[in-house]
Parts: structure tokens; sequence; C-alpha cells
């Protein structure tokens, strides 16, 4: 995949969460209403769903993608259906299924194989990608860590996007054979941050990528 194809699943996946999320959501491919159910609709599917059209038998967990596999927090569910009608480009997606704050905590993954991108151009990609969703000087880079023992890059800051303001978490990896996977979480302004290391750690110390 070109590297502006593969950029812009960096924004994709923050407009797609923002969909999910509120109860005037707007859609991630067209700016406009989106015309799927919002989150403050509590999910139905469940982690047993299927979540790919091609699940990897070599990969556990409660969300296997097309070459990963992962582990959900407690209290979420995979709504990776849900989310492929707002974006057709996600491969999984998974929220809380109860919102008591009326904003349903979500991530998903965008996935390519065999790209030739390298993960320092997705890190200078980011900025320009989020720049109508986080104010300048609001996006945090953080020190970079391991996706499933692949080097990772890791972006947050506050987002908003309409009238919908919510806290971005995101993460990418390219392994060495040229898997990217670009993971995206939209939390409630509300939650604190020990609270979302909570959950972000439960997905990305589960990760596994196809052998």
């Amino acid at each position: 995949m070109p590297l502006p194809r593969l950029a812009a699943l960096l924004l994709v996946g923050s407009l797609a969460l923002t969909a999910c999320g509120e109860d005037d959501p707007r859609s991630a491919s067209s700016g406009g209403p989106a015309t799927s159910s919002a989150a403050s609709e509590s999910p139905t599917e469940s982690p047993s769903a299927a979540v790919s059209e091609a699940p990897r038998a070599d990969l556990k967990g409660d969300i296997v993608g097309k070459g990963y596999a992962f582990d959900l927090p407690g209290g979420w569910v995979d709504t990776t259906k849900q989310a492929r009608e707002l974006q057709a480009s996600i491969d999984t997606a998974a929220a809380e299924k109860e919102a008591d704050d009326g904003f349903s905590d979500n991530l998903n993954v965008g996935y390519q194989a065999g790209s030739t991108a390298t993960l320092d151009q997705l890190e200078a990609a980011v900025p320009g990608q989020l720049a109508n969703l986080v104010q300048k000087g609001d996006l945090d880079v953080l020190p970079r860590t391991e996706l499933g023992g692949v080097e990772a890059i890791h972006h947050r800051a506050p987002a908003k996007l309409g009238s919908t303001e919510y806290f971005l978490e995101q993460f990418a990896a390219v392994t060495d054979s040229g898997d990217v996977a670009i993971v995206t979480f939209s939390f409630s302004r509300d939650v604190p941050e020990a609270q979302r290391d909570k959950v972000i750690a439960t997905v990305t110390d589960s990760w596994q990528w196809a052998a």
C-alpha cells in the first residue's frame, strides 16, 4: 500500500471511532451524519463473533484479525461489523458494552500486509493526518513502545470532531515483513490516564502477530 493511503488509516481510525462514540456521530468517509447506530446504544456483538473474513488458525485471542490477535479488556465486546458499516477499511474493532457516561470507549485496527512504509514515515505522517482533530501543540509524541515484540510509535491527545470531544491514543507498528497495524483508541474525556493505560495494556500486552 502506498504511504499516502496507509497514512490515511491513521485518520480513518480516529474518525470512525468518534462516530461510534456519541449520539450525534459523523461519518468517517464523508464528514456527514453516520447512518449506523451510535455507541450510546450499547454494542450487542460478543467477543466470540467472527471478526475478519479469514482469521488465522495459528492465532488465539478475543479478537483475531487478518494477521494478528489480541484480548479485550473486561466489559468490552467485538464491534467489527458496526465499525465496518462506518468505514470498510477497518479490519477489527471493539468497544465497552456499557457506557456509563454516554460515550462508549472503543478501539479499531487498520491492517495492511506487505507494505513498504517504514515506522519513521508513519510517525512523520501522524501530525498532518490528525491536524483537523487535534489542536496545534496538543499532540504528544510518546517514547516508542512495543506491539507484540515489534517496535511501535505512540501518540495521544485530546481530540474533537464537530461537537464530540474525546481522548485519542494511537499506536502503529511495522513488522520486518512489512505488516502494518494501526491501533486507535478513543476514550471519554472523563476517563483518567491510569484507567486508559490499563485498558490499553490489556490489548498491547496480549498482542500476537501471525507467524
